[in-house]
């Protein structure tokens, strides 16, 4: 049998059947993360053992990364054959089984607390696959989603709602922010594991209402779509800025949506502010961010009456939060865009670029971003990951700058 241990993986040996056991001895290859490891005989006799090739990291641990699958032909003294079956972080608690016709099936789990993934996934070999080291023979198949978890649930996120509540700062130290808009607010960037956890003190008010860490994605409009946003590089630059603040954000955008929902009367204005009002209990408004324009652009109308409408909603939002002049910042639209809509009509979104535009001529206190050479994640609809963090520290600067 194959043991976890927080050292990585030991090994006990039977000769009675399982009657009795040898004393658990380390398994010099597999020294690796305390976590779950699967041990099967093939068809052939051969041995299957499913853990990680992981390397350690500069804090001494191993991450669950680089699911491999090797195989030894001496009952587990050698495991000489070996297959990376998913190289991702977050990737654990492997099974499998053996068909009668000689595949393999290893099940496992990606991203089990992380909202956007919580996936099961499998993967379909053969022992010749294990022998090549590379998926080689007819219907080999790597990661294949059995089942998706879009709720938001047994996650980090709801798992330190509580601790984060006790040790919330003073509320004149945590600095609120509104972000509001649509998909490229929200965020639909492929999530970089390094980046997607603040490291500084940043908070995110959750869909419950509630603070808990800073940790990608901050929004949930969409659990299947969402991913990296502009949030949490503008919030590490403003906790920067004021190292004796926590940055607390308010995630509001929501996918898809047209400027007069936004807009006093409409539905996600008025959630906006009910979160907005729940959130000022802890802290004080700072500003409030804003991306949005893409659902208006496929009408000339609206299109040219964006920025009297945006102005307006500005003016009334501050009012309705009793925070004066709160600062806003809005950004361009991606120069990525199409010209035509899905369905051959013009897309006016340089026009409503340009209403964007004269924001800041029409209402004080407020600021406007450029999305100059930033690019799209191969939809041409929404911003990449490194994009999105550039844009972020655009926001950050013209943020600071209104403060000042």
């Amino acid at each position: 049998m194959v043991i976890r241990t927080s050292k990585g993986l030991y090994e006990s040996t039977s000769k009675d059947e399982g009657k009795t056991w040898s004393e658990a001895s380390a398994m010099p290859q597999f020294e690796g993360p305390s976590t779950r490891a699967c041990m099967m005989k093939l068809a052939s006799g051969a041995f299957l053992l499913i853990y990680h090739d992981a390397k350690k990291l500069k804090s001494g641990a191993y991450p669950r990364t680089r699911l491999t699958a090797w195989l030894s032909d001496d009952e587990g003294r050698t495991w000489p054959h070996r297959l990376l079956v998913d190289e991702r972080s977050s990737v654990s608690y492997p099974d499998a089984i053996q068909a009668p016709d000689g595949r393999i099936y290893i099940t496992y789990d990606h991203g089990r607390y992380n909202a956007g993934e919580k996936e099961v996934l499998v993967a379909i070999v053969r022992e010749e696959d294990l022998r090549a080291g590379k998926f080689v023979s007819q219907g080999s198949a790597q990661r294949l989603v059995v089942n998706r978890a879009l709720g938001y649930g047994n996650h980090s996120d709801k798992r330190t709602e509580a601790e984060v509540a006790a040790k919330l700062p003073p509320k004149e130290k945590l600095h609120l922010y509104l972000l509001i808009g649509q998909s490229n607010m929200a965020g639909r960037g492929v999530l970089d594991t390094e980046k997607r956890l603040s490291r500084q003190r940043v908070l995110k008010f959750s869909p419950n209402n509630k603070w808990t860490h800073g940790i990608e994605p901050l929004h949930h409009d969409k659990p299947a779509a969402v991913g990296a946003g502009l949030g949490m590089s503008f919030a590490r630059e403003m906790a920067e800025a004021y190292p004796e603040a926590t940055i607390g954000l308010i995630p509001c955008a929501v996918g898809g949506t047209p400027l007069e929902r936004w807009e006093k009367g409409g539905d996600l204005y008025a959630q906006a502010l009910e979160r907005a009002r729940l959130a000022m209990k802890d802290g004080t408004f700072k500003g409030i961010l804003w991306h949005q324009g893409e659902g208006d652009s496929g009408h000339e109308g609206k299109s040219k009456s964006y920025a009297d409408r945006l102005a307006q909603m500005i003016v009334d939002l501050r009012a309705d939060l009793g925070s004066g002049e709160l600062p806003f910042v809005a950004g361009k639209l991606g120069k990525f865009l199409a010209l035509e809509t899905k369905e051959k009509q013009p897309s006016y979104w340089p026009l409503v670029n340009e209403q964007i535009a004269s924001i800041p001529a029409r209402v004080p206190k407020t600021a406007v971003v450029e999305s100059t050479d930033l690019k799209h994640k191969g939809d041409q609809v929404h911003f990449d990951t490194p994009s999105l963090r550039t844009f972020g520290q655009r926001y950050a600067a013209a943020m600071k700058l209104l403060q000042k």
